[in-house]
């Protein structure tokens, strides 16, 4: 799975289902894989990931649908960045600075 094929989903209906994500999608592009996060509860966050085909089909998504609504609510489209590892927690208990 490639970042720049991913889009970052904001703004989600807490009762919007992965499915219900995929679909939504599926109908403009290619969709290899849609996910809601989830707090340790499995509570919906608020916001998502959607996996498309290729880096186009992203950019056209977020072109065309942000700001669009999905199940009553507007929702926020952005290409996704891979976040930085975290640091070791050993790393952090000892005092040691993480290496950039």
């Amino acid at each position: 799975m490639k970042s720049e094929h991913t889009v970052f989903v904001g703004g989600l209906n807490f009762k919007t289902t992965d499915e219900s994500l995929r679909a939504y999608f599926d109908a403009s592009a290619e969709v290899v894989s849609a996910r809601i996060a989830r707090d340790l509860e499995g509570k919906s966050r608020g916001y998502g990931f959607v996996t498309f085909r290729d880096a186009a089909s992203a950019a056209n998504v977020i072109a065309e649908l942000d700001r669009s609504e999905l199940e009553g609510w507007a929702v926020n489209l952005k290409p996704a960045h891979q976040r930085a590892p975290a640091p070791h927690p050993m790393a952090m208990a000892s005092g040691l600075k993480p290496v950039a």
